[in-house]
């Protein structure tokens, strides 16, 4: 009888302690935890897919500064280019000549470039050239000019306009540089007493010397 009570008692320790165990596994506060510790299916795609477009838009805005960058140089180097078109036409009346005197100077004589640069669109009045020779010539007050072979004089027809140019081929042995010089040094802007030359250009292509004194412009 005692074993049999014995034995009962053995049997319910066990269904106790199961029990117990079964109550363990299901506890609410363990599955709570299990299920806050797992991450839920698609989140770390979702990170992905947001760090992705945050990398899309900082591109794009930089694509965009750097349009405006390069659309404000293109603009600011066609404003230069414009400017520098400006300049270029803005030359006066003797550059204008001096310019065109050293395309043709080489194998022109004095006389073919005198009349060529009348025919410039850059005078404006009927002239005329004349031969001169080494001594006293218009424009230099008292001084000699010598050291040429041919000279020709080219002028405008009215007295009153003050201009007068002269083309030069010069003498074998007469250095151009010292020439250049002694009619910098000599010419006098009101050789005519009625007005005076705003500007004095000379220069020089090999033995050929062009020189005049005239108005910037003759436009009113």
């Amino acid at each position: 009888m005692k074993r049999l009570i014995a034995l009962l008692m053995v049997l319910v320790m066990v269904f106790s302690l199961a029990a117990c165990g079964s109550d363990e596994s299901e506890d609410p506060a363990n599955n709570e935890a299990n299920v806050s510790d797992t991450q839920e299916p698609g989140s770390e795609d979702n990170d992905e897919n947001e760090e992705a477009d945050k990398d899309a838009e900082e591109n794009a805005d930089k694509d965009q500064k750097e349009d405006v960058k390069q659309e404000a140089d293109k603009n600011e180097s066609t404003k230069d280019e414009g400017q520098q078109d400006q300049g270029s036409t803005s030359a006066t009346v003797a550059q204008t000549l001096s310019a065109e005197f050293k395309s043709i100077a080489g194998g022109s004589s004095a006389q073919a470039i005198a009349d060529k640069l009348l025919q410039n669109p850059v005078i404006l009045f009927q002239g005329g050239t004349a031969p001169v020779t080494p001594g006293l010539l218009t424009g230099f007050g008292n001084a000699e000019i010598t050291g040429f072979s041919e000279g020709v004089m080219f002028a405008p027809g009215i007295g009153t306009i003050p201009f007068i140019g002269y083309i030069f081929v010069l003498e074998e042995g007469t250095d151009a540089s010292e020439f250049v010089s002694t009619l910098k040094s000599n010419a006098d802007p009101r050789w005519n007493i009625c007005t005076s030359a705003e500007e004095t250009v000379v220069s020089a292509v090999g033995n050929k010397v062009f020189f005049v004194m005239s108005p910037k412009s003759f436009e009113q």
